[in-house]
């Protein structure tokens, strides 16, 4: 035990093995060969320094097959970040992914005239009826060295007209040749002001790979009012790379 008032607690000097070693044979936390806490608001619980420029400053090595290192928040939950025992690095923030309007393309050519502003596409045609428009994203299918999920999906749109409007929202995933339905959302969109609209959680193969990165969005819009068009500003994908969450 080492204690002081001002300055070191406790210190170890070795001019060539460890300065300090601490072993226990205690399991989980409360049996940590090492414990550091520091009780001050502004305080820090443990800090490693290297004076040269030619080694590591902090060495972790796990023999067994657990995690290599784990951080846990003030909120009592799970870990929010960890490195696996593989090298892989898994963060309990979520990423995101804009595709841009102008990845918007016509999938009945004929019939669609599309308008490309800078920050939208406004869709117009010369058919009542439902018409097709398509938006292709290739997503990170791998971040951190493991593979990625898609946890929601954003479209951003709004109509000139209440009469038109989206009729059908497809997600569809290239699956290494074989096309995965991800969302078949038949609901209905029609705002007249900019807005969004999303699918959390979509079906099981959501759960990108190597070879999973190509996304199709596939939108049927309704047309009553061929004077009026509908507009598309972008669709934002929200990625997962922690199994937890």
């Amino acid at each position: 035990m080492g204690e002081s008032g001002w300055g070191s607690g406790l210190a170890g000097y070795s001019s060539s093995g460890h300065g300090v070693y601490a072993q226990s044979s205690g399991g989980g936390i409360n049996g940590a060969a090492l414990y550091a806490n520091n009780t001050q608001s502004v305080g820090i619980a443990l800090m490693a320094q290297n004076n040269t420029t030619t080694e590591t400053t902090m060495l972790v090595e796990n023999d067994g097959t657990g995690d290599l290192l784990k951080g846990f928040g003030g909120d009592s939950g799970d870990d929010e970040f960890r490195f696996t025992n593989d090298g892989t690095f898994q963060d309990k923030a979520p990423s995101y992914v804009f595709i841009p309007a102008s990845e918007l393309k016509a999938c009945n050519w004929s019939v669609l005239n599309l308008v490309y502003w800078v920050g939208k596409v406004e869709i117009y045609t010369s058919s009542t009826g439902v018409n097709s428009v398509c938006i292709y994203a290739t997503l990170p299918a791998v971040l951190y060295g493991q593979p990625v999920e898609i946890e929601e999906i954003r479209i951003y749109y709004d109509t000139m007209s209440s009469l038109n409007f989206i009729d059908n929202t497809q997600v569809r995933l290239d699956d290494s040749g074989l096309f995965r339905t991800l969302i078949d959302d038949p609901s209905d969109f029609d705002s007249t002001v900019i807005h969004s609209y999303y699918d959390e959680y979509p079906t099981r193969y959501n759960r990108m790979h190597a070879d999973r990165g190509l996304i199709t969005i596939l939108l049927d819009i309704y047309y009553k009012d061929t004077s009026q068009s509908v507009s598309f500003y972008g669709a934002r994908f929200k990625l997962r790379h922690h199994p937890l969450y």
